[in-house]
């Protein structure tokens, strides 16, 4: 499931709630080898999108903000495409899916290959904890724009 989510070097995704629900099996029991296995995968992934310079950032909602979103869907009929019933499912396994992800981050987190879990339940703090995050991966990179090329120069587009 992981895996498919990398499409090519560079490659911009999001690793959703439903995927990690899903991947840590919050919804049946999991034995301890097939956890192993997992997070083996996952520092896997990590170590791969680390090497093409990608950022790893978990975006974390509270409980009670989640209840709060997910009910502003539920009362709006412009944002109920957002809603998907399986949402109130996913919200009865929460203290497993937060075990998951103390789990996960604890077993993959390293200081080459950090995760950045930042808090969502404020947007300018979101924001604001992202873009520090993707700056500094910026500096660090140290991105060159590549040269125009002469030869586009007078090329008419039809």
């Amino acid at each position: 499931m992981l895996t498919r989510l990398l499409v090519r070097p560079g490659t911009n995704f999001s690793f959703t709630r439903r995927n990690s629900s899903e991947d840590f099996g919050c919804d049946k029991t999991v034995a301890k080898e097939e956890t192993a296995d997992l997070i083996a995968k996952i520092d896997a992934l990590q170590f791969t999108l680390v090497d093409h310079k990608d950022v790893l950032i978990n975006l974390h909602v509270s409980k009670d903000e989640q209840r709060v979103r997910l009910q502003s869907r539920v009362d709006d009929p412009t944002k109920r495409w957002k809603f998907r019933t399986g949402d109130l499912d996913d919200r009865k396994l929460w203290p497993q899916l937060m075990k998951a992800d103390e789990v996960a981050f604890s077993e993959t987190s390293t200081e080459n290959a950090p995760w950045f879990v930042v808090p969502t339940d404020r947007k300018w703090v979101r924001d604001l904890c992202v873009a520090r995050i993707v700056h500094d991966a910026l500096v660090t990179m140290n991105p060159v724009l590549l040269l125009d090329d002469p030869t586009i120069a007078g090329t008419v587009v039809v």
